[in-house]
């Protein structure tokens, strides 16, 4: 697998954005569903998992915010090595963010 960075993906549109803007945000019905059209187009199908903070974030929450959407994709069926996980900082973003991306 190539190895992904933020700039790769600048011009890439997500397949899911999970905005954490409150507690227990109910992410896991869009995602199963996300991931299961996509798989179901491309059955060999990788995806990079990003974990976005906000200017003024903090990473460690959304670094956590990340291992918590990899352990619902692993738990749904995906193996882990068919995800990638990166963070980057983004200037738009208002709250802690985690943006799907296929490969």
């Amino acid at each position: 697998m190539m190895p992904v960075s933020a700039e790769s993906l600048a011009n890439k549109k997500p397949l899911v954005v999970i905005k954490f803007d409150k507690p227990d945000v109910a992410y896991e019905p869009a995602l199963y569903q996300a991931l299961s059209n996509a798989l179901e187009r491309r059955p060999d199908a990788t995806f990079d998992l990003v974990a976005v903070t906000p200017k003024d974030g903090n990473p460690a929450a959304a670094h956590r915010d990340a291992d918590t959407v990899f352990k619902s994709m692993t738990n749904m069926g995906l193996p882990a090595e068919r995800v990638a996980m990166i963070a980057t900082n983004s200037t738009s973003a208002g709250t802690s963010e985690v943006h799907i991306y296929v490969h």
